[in-house]
């Protein structure tokens, strides 16, 4: 997101420090980040960039609530669900959640 962060600070900027903003694991791909970061971004493009980015920061803080509502029904089924981690393939759990049958496992 620092890459994202400083393009809207001031979208006409077309100048950035890249290696100063990436992850260690992308220094390999900084000609391909540079080259996809260059030209000119208008105020509509950065408008929606900063739309979309709201979306998934609220998405983001909404996440645990809405997996916690998901995984609640396993506390009525643990009896079904312990049988069905009786099959070899299904020993690892699929979701990650921090209560349940699958913590007294």
């Amino acid at each position: 997101m620092n890459i994202i962060d400083t393009l809207l600070d001031d979208p006409p900027n077309t100048s950035l420090d890249l290696e100063s903003l990436i992850h260690n694991s992308l220094k390999k791909k900084l000609f391909e980040l540079e080259l996809a970061t260059q030209g000119f971004m208008t105020p509509e493009q950065a408008g929606k960039i900063m739309v979309i980015k709201r979306h998934f920061e609220d998405f983001e803080s909404r996440k645990p609530s809405l997996e916690s509502i998901i995984l609640s029904p396993d506390e009525y089924y643990t009896e079904e669900l312990n049988l069905i981690l009786t099959v070899p393939s299904m020993k690892k759990p699929i979701f990650r959640h921090s209560r349940g049958f699958r913590d007294r496992c």
